[in-house]
């Protein structure tokens, strides 16, 4: 007994297109923040009036002797130590002279110069050896 073979017919299935969703997109509009302006404040600057102090003069008193001298026996004033400078603005006490920095950074320095010197010297000394 020979089975024919049965031949089945093929099934098509059409394909089903589904369309495209399209999203809109959202757009936000940008907020604007508005600066806060500051107004400066302004202090108005305290003048400090200089003190003057009236030099007092006092007048040489002179004694003549038996040898009388003809000029008194005080100093003459000249110009260079007759006052001071009285017109500097500047109310510390300075007396002339220059702001230097600390002595800590001089020693610092001589510190490693030294040592410097010192590893230099060493060094060469072993390579003699």
């Amino acid at each position: 007994s020979t089975v024919e073979p049965t031949t089945v017919e093929p099934t098509t299935v059409e394909p089903t297109t589904v369309e495209p969703t399209t999203v809109e997109p959202t757009t936000v509009e940008p907020t604007t923040v508005e600066p806060t302006t500051v107004e400066p404040t302004t202090v108005e600057p305290t003048t400090v009036e200089p003190t003057t102090v009236e030099p007092t003069t006092v007048a040489p008193t002179t004694t003549p002797d038996a040898t009388s001298v003809t000029e008194p026996t005080t100093k003459k004033a000249t110009s260079d130590s007759a006052t001071k400078d009285s017109s500097s603005s500047s109310s510390s006490s300075s007396n002339g002279t220059v702001k230097t920095g600390s002595a800590s950074m001089a020693v610092i320095i001589l510190l490693v110069l030294v040592s410097a010197t010192a590893a230099i010297f060493f060094a060469r000394r072993r390579e003699r050896k």
